[in-house]
């Protein structure tokens, strides 16, 4: 038996799958781990809500404004996930962590000292929810940042897809015990594949950004 919850959902989609679990919450500032395409901060600005986004690679927030629409009042960090953390005192009512080098996340991102960091970042009914890459039905990825999650708070969810390879399962922790599992109704549709964008859009003119700056509109 496992100290968390196992929920088998019909379909994975991590930026999809956390907008709707997140609209079942009073979450009004939410923390953005990894940005990619910024597509959640998006989403959540336009239902007015304050998003904020770290991530350490400062064309992912250029890229993001000129080809995903990313609207101007995202702050957004250039930094390390963790370090983000550490220097800030900021509270936030939800943390999304979407942070990965290749299929991976970064090995100081999986550890229970970095999740009781997050958490005291967190208000007191907040909620944090982790994209997990998962390869296949026995890969145990998303089991053991469960595990990791379950030495920060009492109680740990995982939704996952069984039998789509490789699919993202989402681990949550906090106040999640209330959120129903997200149901697809019409299929995500990318306009521009960040692969293209990082192609064409990137000159070697692009300004450089400090680590640890603020990118802000």
């Amino acid at each position: 038996k496992t100290a968390y919850e196992i929920v088998d959902c019909d379909w994975s989609s991590d930026v999809c799958s956390s907008d709707l679990l997140l609209s079942q919450t009073r979450a009004s500032k939410i923390l953005i781990l990894g940005g990619g395409s910024c597509t959640l901060a998006t989403m959540l600005t336009r239902a007015r809500k304050t998003a904020v986004v770290v991530d350490i690679d400062p064309q992912a927030f250029l890229l993001a404004r000129e080809y995903f629409h990313l609207p101007d009042s995202v702050t957004c960090h250039v930094a390390d996930a963790a370090a983000f953390l550490e220097g800030s005192r900021e509270s936030f009512d939800a943390i999304v962590m979407d942070v990965f080098v290749g299929d991976q996340i970064p090995a100081h991102l999986q550890t229970a000292d970095f999740f009781a960091l997050a958490r005291s970042r967190l208000a007191p009914d907040g909620a944090m929810l982790v994209n997990a890459h998962v390869k296949h039905d026995f890969d145990d990825f998303a089991d053991r940042i469960a595990k990791a999650m379950r030495g920060t708070w009492p109680l740990v969810r995982v939704l996952d897809a069984m039998g789509q390879c490789p699919r993202n399962a989402i681990v949550l922790a906090g106040r999640v015990s209330d959120l129903r599992e997200p149901v697809l109704v019409i299929p995500p549709r990318l306009v521009v594949p960040l692969a293209a964008a990082r192609r064409g859009a990137l000159t070697a003119s692009s300004p450089s950004t400090t680590r640890g700056a603020v990118i802000s509109g």
